[in-house]
């Protein structure tokens, strides 16, 4: 592994250096719904998203991910745990009664990997979570 691609400095420099971001080629029109409050973090990793040819909707708190998800289906959440308002755990336990298999396509983001509450909540769920900071591919892995 190379170090993390998300760093709190030169986010524009990371992206336009990393090969990644220079292909054509992607996986498709895929939709994926983006839950993340923070105002760097969230257009990176949606422009990242993007350039690989992903469909990406940013929404930075639960409360409007939960009607957006009432509204359309996605092929992807990517919701980070800690937003304001409704927090990821939350949003995912509302939609679990609504639209149980709308979970199935949950991908989690947290900054904190010593939160053993995150951590129970997502071996209960048999969930999927990425700390921050990771490399792109690695969320990549699990989109394509």
């Amino acid at each position: 592994m190379t170090g993390p691609l998300y760093t709190d400095n030169d986010l524009l420099s990371l992206t336009l250096q990393h090969p990644l971001f220079h292909t054509d080629s992607g996986p498709g029109k895929k939709e994926i719904l983006l839950l993340e409050d923070d105002l760097l973090f969230g257009p990176f990793l949606k422009s990242s998203l993007s350039r690989q040819g992903f469909v990406v909707e940013l929404l930075v708190n639960g409360a409007s991910g939960l009607r957006a998800l009432s509204d359309r289906k996605y092929d992807f959440v990517v919701c980070d745990i800690d937003l304001e308002g409704l927090n990821g755990i939350e949003l995912y336990r509302n939609l679990a009664k609504k639209q149980p298999l709308m979970c199935q396509r949950f991908i989690f983001l947290s900054g904190h990997p010593d939160n053993e509450a995150v951590a129970g909540f997502i071996l209960a769920i048999q969930g999927t979570i990425l700390y921050k900071p990771f490399h792109i591919d690695e969320l990549l892995g699990y989109l394509i």
